[in-house]
């Protein structure tokens, strides 16, 4: 059986089969509360931890949204205001759905959620879905988008064809030349190139792309002296010293691929003493390295 009132849920009630023929002691009368509360301790215990937290997530079962306990939506609550319909709208032609994802963080159905919501005439951001435009979408989603392309080509270690799905999309505008950039790049799977098509066009549109660049630091070092134009000589030259271990023992590394790491190792040789060239007569003091 299935309770029906809360707590609902599966019923199992056990009865002896001997006892049937036996005469049983009238039961006295009793009251059933039909509202259930917590235990007034753990609401307090709750509340301190719910207090402490710096950023709290509350996750609940659809019990609780049939049970009336959730508030009523506000804009407050939902992360609309920081452009959900916007990416949604910017790339109605390729993955909206798939941009808002990447864009706001979430996963996909938390990303279809924010664009539910704002259809819903509470914030009206979006026209409400009709069939035909429902259809549309399907079919989007079911045909590739214009940036992904499936080809064949030949495996290099196995000499077979094979098919991959080869990705061109709009990554913005080289900001010195003003000319666009693209990324072109090819994926063993649908998936994987709709996926990186969602991240670009996310980052994109979010102002947070980075486009792949072989700069190296000793590039970026050489630039940034250059832009020292009114220097004194005495300090020009005290930077080209600084400088110096950097870019003798990482100067050709990419600064895309610069880590933590890198320069933890480089500061531990510096600390030591292990730099080739560098102050022979013993390690280096902490406050140099800090001020390099």
């Amino acid at each position: 059986m299935t309770a029906l009132t809360p707590p609902r849920g599966p019923v199992f009630v056990s009865i002896p089969e001997g006892d049937w023929s036996h005469q049983a002691e009238p039961v006295p009368p009793h009251s059933v509360v039909p509202v259930l509360g917590a235990d007034p301790d753990a609401i307090g215990r709750f509340a301190r931890v719910l207090a402490a937290a710096r950023r709290p997530a509350i996750v609940v079962g659809q019990a609780a949204d049939a049970s009336g306990a959730l508030p009523r939506r506000s804009r407050g609550h939902l992360p609309l205001d920081h452009g959900v319909a916007e990416v949604y709208r910017a790339n109605i032609d390729g993955t909206p759905i798939e941009a808002v994802q990447q864009a706001e963080g979430v996963g996909y159905r938390t990303a279809a959620r924010y664009v539910q919501l704002c259809r819903d005439d509470e914030f009206q951001l979006l026209p409400r879905r009709t069939a035909e435009s429902g259809r549309r979408e399907d079919m989007r989603r079911q045909q590739l988008p214009p940036q992904i392309k499936k080809i064949s080509v030949k495996d290099r270690s196995t000499g077979k064809t094979v098919v991959r799905y080869q990705l061109t999309v709009d990554a913005g505008h080289d900001p010195e030349s003003g000319n666009r950039r693209q990324v072109r790049r090819r994926f063993a799977t649908e998936a994987a190139a709709r996926a990186e098509l969602a991240s670009v066009q996310g980052g994109v549109t979010a102002g947070t792309y980075v486009h792949a660049s072989k700069l190296t630091v000793d590039a970026v070092c050489e630039a940034w002296l250059a832009s020292k134009h009114s220097l004194k000589e005495s300090t020009l030259a005290g930077h080209l010293s600084k400088l110096s271990a950097l870019r003798d023992e990482l100067g050709d590394l990419e600064v895309q691929k610069l880590s933590k790491a890198h320069l933890d190792e480089l500061v531990g040789r510096l600390r030591r003493g292990e730099v080739e060239g560098r102050k022979k007569n013993g390690p280096h003091a902490a406050a140099t390295i800090c001020s390099t």
